[in-house]
């Protein structure tokens, strides 16, 4: 009788561990407390940790339902539903803006999970998402700045992934329903594709691999420095020397439908941007830690020295800066004014009176190889910050 109830049992075990397949270590979720996990109340961090264990549980299918032993509103559901996906962007298999709570169990509610795949499913698409992250980590200058691992990480971005263009991308890639996968990590992962959403994700989570302090936020982005083009948007938070910057992954992809010639290039609008320009383009009431910086001395243009307060001194720096650009693979030459006056005037000079081609022809005694064209040239501009991006074809 002992035997029959010992080879039960066994049996039992053997069919519990079978519930699923087993993983290498390495595939094996985890969680993180992070930025949102603090904004939450003491009842929204409790059923935060019951989520998240639901999850990383190692031999257990994804619940129906998870029990929270204190009682939490359908608002702070929302918030920790969300803090659980945006704290860890691997949990990209949990569709946040459908999970609901429902009736009261005992003294506590339930959380109703809206899994977008199985656990067997997840754990292969968690092993892509991590071997594709690593690509990334690997080039990383692991032992630089934080200001150099984030440039890296916003370049690397930027070179890799596009947002959707039609409707006709949005399909099944992956075994996460719908849209919902182009709102995820794991779709720039995979490939390659995905929205704002999906930018601030990856970025964070490879930002946050690299120990630089970064979380994604979600707002009203107007791109133009006003309100004609507002509409909601995603970007990210990253801090420097304790200071917190907004940088956004999406914008700063070059604008341009050949996308054969600009696919590797970034520009850097919206890189580092203080609280005298962030608020102009990206507003969140939630999140206070946006707007505290109150210096530039981070951006992109000042750390480059592609920063000039007059026409005179950036006509004399141009010719170099552009040839530089050109010899380091990128299409485009970019740099930044400190007043409105030099920046009129630099416009007027280079576009209105045609300069700019006498810039790349200058340029062009400082490049050994193929050189720039100096007459087919097209350029953008940000008047809100006073940025000039132009853009070069080859010879």
């Amino acid at each position: 009788m002992k035997r029959t109830i010992l080879s039960i049992l066994l049996a039992l075990t053997l069919l519990l561990t079978m519930a699923i397949p087993a993983v290498a270590a390495e595939t094996k979720p985890a969680y993180r407390t992070g930025y949102y996990y603090e904004n939450l109340t003491t009842e929204g961090k409790e059923a935060y940790r019951a989520l998240c264990e639901a999850i990383t549980e190692p031999e257990m299918e994804f619940p129906d339902r998870i029990v929270v032993a204190d009682a939490i509103t359908d608002s702070e559901l929302e918030d920790v539903a969300q803090a659980v996906c945006w704290d860890n962007p691997e949990f990209f298999m949990i569709n946040y803006y459908n999970t609901y709570l429902a009736e009261p169990f005992g003294k506590g509610r339930t959380i109703v999970p809206s899994w977008t795949s199985t656990k067997e499913e997840y754990l292969k698409d968690l092993q892509t998402m991590r071997t594709a992250a690593a690509s990334y980590l690997k080039g990383a200058p692991k032992k630089g700045s934080d200001y150099e691992k984030e440039l890296y990480i916003h370049d690397a971005i930027i070179r890799d992934a596009s947002y959707p263009d039609t409707d006709t991308q949005y399909t099944d890639s992956s075994s996460i329903e719908g849209d919902y996968y182009y709102q995820t990590a794991f779709s720039i992962f995979k490939d390659h594709m995905g929205v704002c959403e999906a930018y601030s994700l990856a970025a964070s989570y490879l930002l946050t691999e690299l120990g630089v302090k970064c979380y994604p936020v979600a707002g009203i982005g107007s791109s133009d420095g006003g309100q004609i083009n507002a509409g909601n948007h995603a970007w990210n938070v990253v801090y420097l020397n304790g200071q917190p910057y907004v940088t956004d992954f999406l914008w700063d992809e070059v604008s341009s439908d050949d996308k054969s010639i600009y696919s590797k290039d970034a520009v850097h609008i919206f890189f580092n941007l203080p609280i005298s320009q962030s608020g102009l383009t990206h507003w969140n009431e939630h999140y206070v830690d946006t707007y505290r910086a109150n210096t530039s001395t981070q951006s992109y243009y000042q750390r480059t020295g592609s920063y000039y307060s007059s026409w005179k001194d950036a006509r004399a720096a141009l010719p170099k800066l552009t040839a530089s650009s050109w010899k380091h693979g990128r299409h485009v030459v970019e740099f930044q004014f400190t007043n409105d006056a030099a920046y009129k005037q630099a416009l007027k000079e280079l576009f209105d009176k045609e300069k700019m081609g006498v810039v790349i022809q200058e340029a062009n005694r400082q490049i050994s190889g193929k050189k720039i064209s100096a007459g087919n040239y097209s350029y953008g501009k940000t008047d809100w910050n006073r940025v000039i991006v132009v853009k070069l074809v080859e010879e």
